[in-house]
């Protein structure tokens, strides 16, 4: 009996990210999880503090609503 492995081909990838993160995912999963998630919430607090200054730019002000009861 047999088992099947996925593993990324790096033999013929240049040095660079790309290697290092293959490296990664071939070396342990749990580590490339983690590093996928907190490459994606960094990228998603990139755009949303640039979204906010584009909006702010163009004269919308996102904040909190002040309610006058």
């Amino acid at each position: 009996e047999s088992t099947l492995v996925n593993v990324a081909d790096t033999r013929g990838m240049p040095p660079g990210i790309s290697h290092w993160i293959a490296d990664v995912y071939n070396q342990s999963l749990w580590l490339y999880g983690l590093t996928v998630v907190l490459v994606m919430a960094g990228m998603g607090l990139v755009l949303g503090l640039l979204t906010d200054r584009l909006v702010g730019m163009l004269g919308v002000h996102l904040g909190r609503i002040t309610h006058w009861e």
